[in-house]
């Protein structure tokens, strides 16, 4: 049976886990007064039909009604304030540990380029889940920071990418600003291929030294020696890892 509410001259009820249901009531002298969303109301009339389990479980159905605020997240906007500050402060203290690296390795290119350098690493590598830092040291062993650096078999730029490769990133990347194989020379650019084809290589091995070797020697490379179980090119990964660590500790200093 239903326990019906009525609020002055207006009937308000809901069902609540089937035991509420709307009637029109007629006044009554009883009359009582309760806050429901954010608002105080008249209670003038309260019929209780059925048994004192069912009213009981009624009750505590609206209380519970009652009790969600309007805006829950009203009184916690200071939290969420302060933790999108600590966000920013965090990004910032980390391209000004990105910039302090790169600066060191080129000490003759603009504050500009070398800023917009640590920019596109900080927000390449959030991207694609990659830590800045391991980005930064693939970099040191391809190229040394030289933006037009290339290598005996034709890779380019900071990454060090083969313009193969590159084509076919930049389809991904859905680059609008590429134009052929003279692009990866801008370094922004490669980074964003780079960044974007060292996280693919990633999610692939699950594993960094292969995914490292991969990078270096290429996929179908890594793939056909782990399939004839033959030994793996590790030294590339090796030297990237060691320069990894190094950064680490220097960013840990910085911060």
């Amino acid at each position: 049976m239903p326990l019906t509410i009525t609020f002055g001259s207006d009937t308000h009820s809901k069902t609540f886990l089937g035991i509420y249901e709307t009637h029109s009531l007629p006044q009554s002298n009883q009359s009582g007064v309760f806050f429901f969303m954010g608002q105080y109301k008249k209670c003038s009339y309260f019929q209780p039909v059925g048994g004192l389990y069912a009213s009981g479980l009624a009750l505590l159905s609206f209380y519970l009604l009652l009790s969600i605020p309007t805006n829950p997240f009203q009184e916690s906007s200071d939290y969420w304030i302060e933790l999108f500050d600590e966000a920013k402060e965090k990004r910032r203290d980390e391209i000004i540990g990105i910039y302090s690296l790169i600066k060191s390795q080129r000490k003759n290119f603009s504050e500009a380029s070398n800023w917009a350098i640590a920019e596109t690493i900080s927000g390449e590598s959030e991207k694609h889940s990659l830590d800045p830092m391991l980005v930064l040291a693939l970099i040191n062993v391809e190229s040394r920071f030289h933006q037009t650096a290339v290598s005996t078999d034709g890779a380019r730029g900071l990454m060090q990418i083969l313009p193969l490769v590159a084509n076919a990133l930049a389809e991904e990347v859905e680059l609008e600003s590429w134009e052929g194989e003279k692009s990866l020379d801008d370094p922004i650019t490669n980074i964003k291929l780079g960044v974007f084809y060292l996280g693919y290589l990633k999610k692939s091995f699950r594993d960094l030294k292969l995914t490292l070797a991969a990078y270096n020697s290429g996929p179908t490379e890594i793939n056909r020696r782990l399939e004839e179980e033959e030994e793996l090119p590790v030294e590339f990964a090796m030297k990237v890892l060691s320069t990894y660590h190094l950064y680490r500790k220097q960013s840990r200093r910085t911060y």
